[in-house]
C-alpha cells in the first residue's frame, strides 16, 4: 500500500483504510501510556540456598521407605514435564515444573511455617512455569529458561 501510494496511486478505499489504522495506532500508543508497570518479581537472598537445601532433604526422603510416597508425591506436584535431550553423546534433563511451589521455599527462609506441604500451594498458582537446569546430578543449581503460559 505504501509503494502504491509512492507511486502516485490513490483510491477512496486506501484513506478510509490509512484512518482506521492510524485510529487502531493511536488506541495502541494510548493503552501502552496508561498501562502500569508490574512490579517486577522478588526473590528472597536465601531462596538459592533453601532450593539447594530441599533438594538435598528431598534426596534424603527418596531413600527413606518412611518418607518415600510423600516426596514422590511433592516432586510429582512440582514437575509438569520431563524432557530428555540428546546433547554431546549423551541424555540431558531438562524439567519443567511449577514456579510457584518453588517460590514457596522462599517462604520458609523468610520465617514462614517451618512445616507447611509445598504441592497444595502449586495446586493453587500453576500458571508459572520454570524450566531447570539440564543436568540432574547438578541439583538443578543453574537455572537457565523460564516460560510462562
Amino acid at each position: 500500500m505504501v509503494n502504491a501510494i509512492a507511486e502516485g496511486m490513490f483510491h477512496p478505499s486506501m484513506k478510509d483504510k490509512m484512518t482506521a489504522l492510524e485510529s487502531s495506532k493511536a488506541a495502541l500508543t494510548a493503552k501502552l501510556r496508561d498501562a502500569s508497570t508490574a512490579a517486577p518479581v522478588l526473590l528472597h537472598p536465601g531462596l538459592a540456598d533453601r532450593y539447594q537445601a530441599q533438594v538435598a532433604n528431598l534426596t534424603a526422603a527418596l531413600q527413606s521407605d518412611s518418607t518415600k510416597a510423600e516426596a514422590t508425591s511433592i516432586i510429582r506436584s512440582l514437575l509438569t514435564e520431563i524432557r530428555l535431550i540428546p546433547q554431546d553423546g549423551a541424555l540431558a534433563i531438562e524439567l519443567v515444573g511449577a514456579l510457584a511451589g518453588l517460590l514457596s521455599l522462599g517462604e520458609h527462609a523468610k520465617g514462614g511455617p517451618q512445616n507447611a506441604k509445598i504441592h497444595p500451594k502449586v495446586a493453587s498458582s500453576s500458571s508459572t512455569l520454570l524450566v531447570a537446569g539440564g543436568r540432574f546430578g547438578h541439583y538443578f543449581q543453574k537455572l537457565y529458561r523460564v516460560t510462562v503460559r
